[in-house]
């Protein structure tokens, strides 16, 4: 799992998620979805390679709005910053 200010990483077996910008979900490298700016919570949707569903949210928290990013697999937790 990585984190850096604008780019989360996570690895799910052979598969690697990866949500840039807060607004850019990707799947081994391959652009899943897309949202055009951000609001209070965001949802970016995608599938691995098995055809396991992949669920980005990423939202703001605190006066500064720091941004957060959680990622489930077919419901499940896989990395939560």
């Amino acid at each position: 799992m990585a984190k850096n200010s604008n780019c989360w990483t996570v690895t799910v077996g052979n598969d690697v998620i990866r949500v840039e910008d807060a607004e850019n979900l990707y799947v081994n490298d391959k652009l899943q979805d897309v949202a055009y700016g951000i609001t209070t919570c965001e949802r970016l949707y995608g599938k691995l390679s098995d055809g396991k569903e992949v669920k980005a949210v990423i939202g703001g928290k605190g006066l500064g709005l720091k941004i957060h990013c959680t990622i489930f697999v077919d419901c499940e937790c896989v990395f939560n910053d």
